[in-house]
């Protein structure tokens, strides 16, 4: 019988996922600092991001504070390309979402949507995601899993549970009225500081937990 480390894997095999996790980690952290010098990056993630990514044990995939946007869906509602007509991570006022709505450059399927946060995690070992789970699920976050493992790479999935979706004009014709518009930005925006508060306890959290 092969002899095996406390993780079930022989030697050889923890060895292999040791360097699969090294080199992931590394790709992932080449990745952000590429995305925050080009600014593609949320401006709002990167505290959070640069932190996790000077963790020895976990880095980030991929992150979004949240936002409000007019998205271009097709048929399916599915995100055309260049599908964001307008987006914000950040409360927004009527003026700039009638705006956006009334803009004829536009000519698609539009909706106006507000979404939570999301945060996708990597580490190695399904330990450390189990981990990162039950923090995460003591917040009273409920949209989270894991939705990949190998030895060495574990993906974990962070989702906010804030979010409204409503479709606000069809090829030209804008099928809202001002007055409803008005109502659906105070909605829009009561979740995103909703799912502001949200996220800053989380980040707080990790800091916490992570460090």
């Amino acid at each position: 019988m092969k002899p095996q480390t406390s993780s079930g894997m022989t030697p050889f095999e923890q060895r292999a996922a040791d360097a699969r996790f090294r080199m992931v980690k590394e790709r992932h952290q080449k990745s952000l600092e590429t995305a925050i010098s080009e600014k593609k990056i949320d401006p709002l993630m990167i505290p959070i991001s640069k932190f996790i990514a000077q963790t020895k044990e976990y880095f980030t995939t991929s992150t979004c504070s949240g936002r409000i946007t007019l998205m271009d869906l097709d048929e399916k509602e599915m995100k055309r390309e260049g599908a964001f007509f307008r987006k914000w991570h950040r409360t927004v006022t009527f003026k700039e979402v009638w705006e956006g709505i009334c803009d004829e450059s536009n000519a698609g399927n539009l909706w106006f949507k507000q979404d939570g946060l999301v945060m996708l995690l990597g580490t190695h070992s399904m330990e450390n995601a189990k981990h990162v789970l039950d923090v995460v699920h003591n917040l009273g976050m409920k949209r989270i899993g894991i939705n990949h493992f190998e030895p060495g790479k574990v993906h974990i999935e962070i989702f906010g549970t804030h979010h409204m979706s409503v479709p606000v004009k069809s090829g030209k014709k804008v099928l809202v009225e001002k007055e409803y518009v008005k109502e659906l930005v105070k909605l829009a925006n009561k979740k995103w500081k909703m799912n502001d508060a949200t996220l800053k306890k989380l980040c707080a959290t990790l800091k916490k937990e992570l460090a």
